[in-house]
């Protein structure tokens, strides 16, 4: 993906629980049809079935700390936040990489960083932040800078990124919280190193963090799934180069864009597979980010030109990735980015746009709910969530809309564009890409 240094830094099978539903009520001929009905009560023994259709027994009650905190919904920052109408529980942040912040020897760039760091809590409603801190300034790596204003290949002397993370981690102690060591190292784009040579970057980066400020955490290097080859040949022995040196990553993190005409199953497909190869190298529990998303960016390559989507498509997308992301155990998404509609991204969270409305509809769906997992039944995902004493059912299907029956107990829905209808029981709706929340 073409970028300047700015823009450039920017872009490029796990068992998931779920709670059945209550007993439906009804039945239809059609074999479309899915009945769904209302929430069961706070009182309701739970079961826990997997994805595979296996039952065992849970314990607890709806008060389990399970509750989606505000971080679940992040964002990648490129103008002040206040500027785009949305909030964002973190700000991913490339404005910190290596060939910004020291563009020669000896020579820092601080203020723009310092500015961000220093006013997100104000205008971007949260002190949590992850910098962005890889991609090698040319004079370290001691050849001219390319395309994009640095140069992909290791620095020449390790010493010097043991310097920078020194640098850029004693000025944010106690301020920064995550670390992410590279962008899509798994692109030529930005590293030509070995995947070994970033796995000893990694562990450089997280020894040093975790001696100046304990408390920070360390994001491994990002890899872009959708360009399948090069992926290939950097994840596995990258996680092995990994694995050799004791793990020394806090957050395994990857980007999960599919191809310009793919949509959020291909994303949720590429989720699978990254968790099947940290399966396979033995990579111990972690949690996992996807650190990137948009839909409709051109590539990989020409077959895939840029596709432009409507609004609805827009809002669909969205809620679909974070509703996805919660169904197969991903603990943050960053969505890229906050920018103004410019025939780049699919989806835009600039003002004027309705994906802005559909990004707060879905945090006040999500944030401090507490989660309770998902069922699929016939293309249709069925997820509960609790909010207080009140339940609630979030329903969509990636693929043709079906007839959904209304039971017992739900008297309203309303979907993600915030628009809200009364509904009887016993009637029928359509639900489809758009998701939808059945309440009482």
């Amino acid at each position: 993906m073409r970028r300047s240094l700015a823009a450039a830094v920017t872009l490029a099978t796990c068992t998931v629980v779920a709670l059945p539903m209550s007993p439906a009520v009804g039945a239809s001929s059609d074999p479309n049809a899915v009945v769904i009905a209302s929430s069961a009560s706070a009182a309701t023994p739970r079961k826990v079935v997997t994805e595979r259709g296996a039952t065992v027994p849970a314990t607890g009650s709806v008060t389990d700390p399970q509750r989606i905190p505000a971080q679940y919904m992040s964002m990648q920052g490129e103008f002040p936040p206040a500027s785009s109408g949305v909030t964002a529980g973190s700000w991913r942040l490339n404005m910190a990489s290596w060939a910004l912040i020291q563009p020669e020897r000896g020579r820092f760039t601080w203020s723009e960083l310092d500015a961000w760091v220093r006013d997100t809590p104000a205008r971007g409603g949260t002190e949590d932040l992850l910098l962005m801190i890889g991609l090698t300034p040319a004079w370290a790596a001691g050849v001219a800078p390319g395309p994009g204003g640095f140069s992909t290949e290791p620095p020449r002397d390790m010493s010097d990124w043991d310097a920078f993370v020194e640098a850029i981690a004693q000025r944010y102690r106690g301020k920064v919280a995550f670390y992410q060591v590279w962008n899509e190292a798994s692109l030529t784009t930005f590293w030509t190193g070995t995947p070994d040579q970033m796995a000893e970057l990694t562990a450089r980066a997280y020894r040093i963090i975790h001696r100046v400020d304990p408390a920070a955490k360390v994001v491994s290097a990002s890899a872009a799934l959708r360009t399948q080859g090069s992926y290939g040949a950097f994840v596995p022995a990258y996680l092995q180069g990994l694995r050799t040196r004791g793990w020394p990553v806090d957050v395994f993190s990857a980007h999960f864009y599919p191809p310009s005409t793919g949509g959020p199953t291909t994303s949720a497909g590429y989720v699978r597979q990254f968790q099947q190869d940290l399966r396979a190298a033995g990579a111990p529990a972690r949690p996992l980010w996807n650190t990137e998303i948009n839909y409709g960016l051109a590539g990989p390559g020409p077959a895939y030109p840029y596709v432009p989507l409507s609004a609805a498509t827009q809002a669909a997308y969205l809620a679909q990735t974070y509703l996805d992301g919660l169904r197969l155990g991903v603990e943050r998404v960053y969505w890229y980015a906050q920018l103004p509609p410019r025939g780049f991204l699919g989806v835009n969270l600039w003002p004027g746009e309705r994906s802005v409305g559909a990004w707060g509809t879905l945090q006040r769906w999500l944030v401090g709910s507490v989660w309770r997992g998902c069922v699929t039944k016939r293309t249709v995902h069925r997820c509960k969530t609790w909010t207080g004493s009140a339940g609630a059912t979030i329903l969509w299907t990636p693929g043709s809309a079906k007839k959904i029956k209304v039971s017992r107990g739900i008297h309203r829905v309303c979907d993600v564009l915030g628009r809200c209808r009364s509904v009887q029981p016993g009637t029928w709706i359509s639900v489809g890409s758009l998701p939808v929340r059945m309440t009482r």
